[in-house]
Formats: structure tokens, sequence, C-alpha cells
């Protein structure tokens, strides 16, 4: 049920249409917890006409805690956890982690939503052992990759990664001939 009720809080999109990112502009945590953050992208747009998402506004100043260190709201044999796991097939500690993330998931969103306007298409959320948030966006974006560390207590210090993945304007044109087909039912 936890599951399910996630799913539906973070309107998860299916990652068909998917493509490789292209890591423009990265930004991560060191084991000291000091960020490289690059310069391209700490500007909200570039001379090229190109958006770019500005991480210094997501850091949370909070320090990358070590998942097997952290105290988790779920309890390892919990019926959530042993189902994810099963369904996954991953360990109930990996469940643990995937589920706390997931739930967690939507904190950076409204930040990101805000950089985007109307350049954001849609997001979607990982399964399985390494959830990631991948957020689709209109082809003027400048694809990136960032490792969000969580503020709220909740999944306080843990780590996610965020992918910035524009489509292509061939991508958005089939996407749409695809849903408006009258043979697709």
């Amino acid at each position: 049920m936890t599951i399910s009720a996630s799913m539906l809080l973070f309107g998860c999109q299916p990652a068909s249409d998917s493509t490789p990112v292209e890591d423009s502009t990265t930004s991560a945590h060191s084991d000291s917890s000091q960020k490289a953050i690059s310069t391209e992208a700490t500007a909200n747009t570039n001379n090229s006409n190109r958006t770019d998402i500005d991480w210094t506004k997501l850091d949370s100043k909070i320090s990358p805690v070590n998942p097997e260190d952290f105290k988790y709201p779920f309890e390892l044999d919990s019926q959530s956890v042993l189902a994810y796991a099963d369904f996954f097939h991953i360990t109930p500690a990996e469940a643990r982690h995937s589920l706390t993330i997931g739930t967690a998931s939507n904190e950076p969103l409204p930040e990101l939503l805000d950089q985007l306007g109307d350049h954001y298409r849609s997001h979607e959320l990982t399964d399985g052992k390494d959830v990631t948030l991948i957020i689709h966006t209109s082809p003027e974006v400048t694809a990136s990759r960032y490792d969000y560390v969580f503020s709220e207590p909740f999944a306080q210090g843990l780590t996610m990664p965020i992918i910035i993945q524009p489509k292509s304007t061939t991508q958005a044109e089939t996407t749409q001939s695809k849903t408006e087909s009258p043979d697709n039912p």
C-alpha cells in the first residue's frame, strides 16, 4: 500500500521515451561534504539561449550521511519493505533505503519547477535499488545531473540523484503523434 500511495504522490511517468543523458554540468558531494558546482550551472540562462538549472538554489547545506548509519523510518521486516524487496529483487536494506528516498523525493521539486517554468514536461522516479528523480524538459534546457541531499527530518542527509533530461523536438513530436494516432486505443 505504501508503494502505491508513494507512486501516486510523485506523478511518475513511464520511462519508455527516455534517452541517455549527457552530463554537460555536474554537481557532486565529496567525502568532506563540499559541493563542486559547475560555474556553467550557476546561471539560469547562458549566452546560447539555453536554460541551465542553478543547482546552488537546491543546496540544502546538509552534509550527506552514510546510508548504512541512517535511522530509517521503516523497519527492515515491515510488510512494505519486504514487498518492495521481493518485487524488485533487492535486499530489505536496499528496499528500505529506496522507500525512504522515494517518499521524500518531492522535496526538491518546487525549486526545480520554479526554475524550469514552461520548460518542464514531466518527471519520473525510478524504482528498485537506485532511486533517481528524472525531470523531462523542453530541448532548450541543458542536460545535467546533481546529487541532492535531503534537508527534511524524514530523510535528512540521504542523497538522491536528480537528472535533467531534455526531450528533443523529434522525441516530443513522436510522443505526441503516438498519443494522437487513431490506431492508439
